[in-house]
């Protein structure tokens, strides 16, 4: 019996002294976690050659929509003259004719739907391209401020932000970019 209660009185020690040390680490200061903030979409178009992409991106769009229209406009044309003519056609040429003005609808809308495939891939990888060039130095600048994370303002994304706790990385990034576009020119 008093085997059993000094036992009992051993593990009671030990598990208090486990229990104060977990204690002891869980009422250490807790690490503070430094974060960048900044504003993606600013940075993005501070980046040289951004500009000049998308007033190239424009253009290709607009020549699609112009060819699309040309395009259109041929299809209108020739449907007008089919109408105007469909009751003296010859039932041979009626239907050739309405052949041909089916396929050429098709050919159009698969036209129009390639345009707009490939203008969309050529915008998806412009922004890719620019975005990677910001990330990059986005990385580069949080690395070397030693920071666990960087917070992207842009669309409110971050309603609040405590400028205390974080550091805000706008001019330094669009700093960066500039200057590494100066190097590059040299």
């Amino acid at each position: 019996m008093i085997r059993r209660f000094l036992l009992s009185a051993v593990l009671t020690l030990v598990t208090l002294a486990a229990t104060a040390q977990v204690n002891d680490k869980s009422e250490a200061q807790p690490q503070l976690l430094r974060f960048g903030y900044l504003n993606f979409d600013s940075a993005l178009v501070c980046v040289p050659g951004y500009h000049q992409a998308q007033l190239e991106l424009q253009a290709l769009r607009e020549a699609y929509e112009q060819e699309m229209k040309r395009v259109e406009d041929d299809f209108n044309t020739k449907y007008e003259a089919f109408l105007e003519g469909q009751a003296e056609f010859p039932r041979t040429i009626l239907l050739k004719r309405q052949q041909e003005l089916q396929d050429m609808l098709q050919q159009n809308i698969a036209f129009k739907n390639k345009c707009q495939q490939e203008l969309a891939q050529k915008e998806a990888e412009t922004q890719n391209h620019y975005r990677d060039i910001v990330r990059q130095v986005v990385s580069a600048q949080a690395k070397s401020l030693h920071l666990a994370f960087v917070l992207n303002t842009a669309c409110d994304a971050c309603p609040y932000l405590d400028a205390e706790q974080g550091i805000d990385l706008q001019d330094a990034v669009e700093e960066a970019l500039f200057k590494g576009v100066q190097e590059l020119q040299e």
